[in-house]
């Protein structure tokens, strides 16, 4: 036998080298290890994304308000349908939907029907199907599992229409005048001019998060819905619809709940579709209640599925992050434009 043929017959009959057991239960533990700080760490940053996806949504938003008011005079009153031109009789139109010229959507906002009743108790389909199944990805939240495969096009940015109370000025027989008042940074049915900002801009909120609701034939959720009002007499202020959703249980509000869903579309104005009060501090464990047919009372809290707060924007055009454990005295005059709260 050669001496090449003797070293291979030595190296065959050499016993190969492995890992012991030990040795793969050390390499296993270190890939758990760094799996267990990776995946954490990833999530976070994925989440701090769409966050950050949020606080732009919110800041473009504003900031077309202040485009809207430099050309209107104010900013976009919540069913203020008289901004739409040339139009007899018209429709009433959320903020959303007003400040789509603003928002490089001018030809969106001109396939919208003016001349088609609409109103807070009624659903944004029909004549204008085309305009609200428009899926915008400046209303939606990134971090919200409950924004596609609807309809209609959801909305997940609320404007602040501030608190709410109810005044009766006189009663003649059977007739009741009474007077409706808000104080936020938009108010029903008309513009609001920044000069009656007093407590200043950079101190108003303007539009927040609110997570898009269930829908219809969906398990309720305090969360993301609502419970409707058939009747509300006496509950004429903010502070009496805080008491008065606290007291509604899970049970009488999945008994209650209506089709019409929270933030289901982004056209028709009103505290169900796309106007918050800011009466409760945000991700407040109670829920949202209201009487439809007046869209702008109740309670709309504004929530987020980012952990521990929601973004919301100031009428100055600046995004904040606020706890869910702020004050609920700074919050609600937060969401006030001037010093005196109602």
């Amino acid at each position: 036998m050669s001496h090449h043929q003797q070293l291979v017959a030595n190296r065959a009959r050499r016993p190969r080298q492995g890992l012991t057991l030990i040795e793969v239960l050390v390499v296993i533990g270190i890939m758990v290890m760094l799996a267990a700080i990776a995946i954490p760490a990833a999530l976070s940053a994925r989440e701090q994304a769409r966050r950050g996806v949020c606080a732009t949504n919110l800041r473009q938003m504003t900031l077309a308000c202040h485009a809207f008011a430099s050309a209107r005079g104010g900013f976009p009153g919540d069913g203020n349908g008289t901004a739409v031109r040339g139009v007899q009789n018209p429709s009433l139109l959320s903020a959303q939907a007003l400040l789509l010229p603003h928002l490089d959507q001018a030809a969106l906002f001109n396939t919208i029907n003016g001349q088609v009743p609409l109103g807070p108790s009624m659903e944004a389909g029909g004549a204008n199907f085309t305009a609200t199944s428009m899926l915008l990805g400046t209303f939606v939240c990134p971090s919200d599992p409950w924004t596609h495969g609807r309809r209609l096009a959801p909305n997940s940015y609320r404007v602040n229409v501030g608190g709410y109370r109810i005044r009766t000025l006189r009663v003649v027989g059977l007739e009741r005048r009474v007077e409706v008042t808000h104080d936020g940074a938009f108010e029903p049915y008309r513009l609001v001019r920044l000069g009656e900002f007093s407590d200043g801009t950079s101190n108003t909120l303007a539009i927040s998060e609110k997570p898009v609701g269930s829908g219809p034939g969906r398990p309720y959720s305090a969360f993301r819905d609502w419970v409707q009002y058939i009747h509300a007499d006496g509950v004429d202020s903010s502070d009496a619809w805080a008491a008065e959703c606290a007291r509604r249980s899970t049970e009488s509000a999945r008994d209650s709940r209506v089709s019409l869903e929270q933030g289901g579309s982004w056209l028709p104005p009103g505290g169900v579709m796309t106007a918050f009060t800011p009466i409760l501090p945000p991700n407040s464990p109670v829920p949202d209640c209201s009487q439809v047919e007046h869209g702008f009372a109740g309670a709309h809290v504004a929530r987020s599925y980012h952990s521990g707060g929601v973004n919301a924007s100031m009428a100055d055009g600046s995004v904040r992050w606020f706890s869910s454990s702020i004050d609920p005295r700074v919050w609600r005059d937060l969401g006030t434009r001037t010093s005196q709260r109602r």
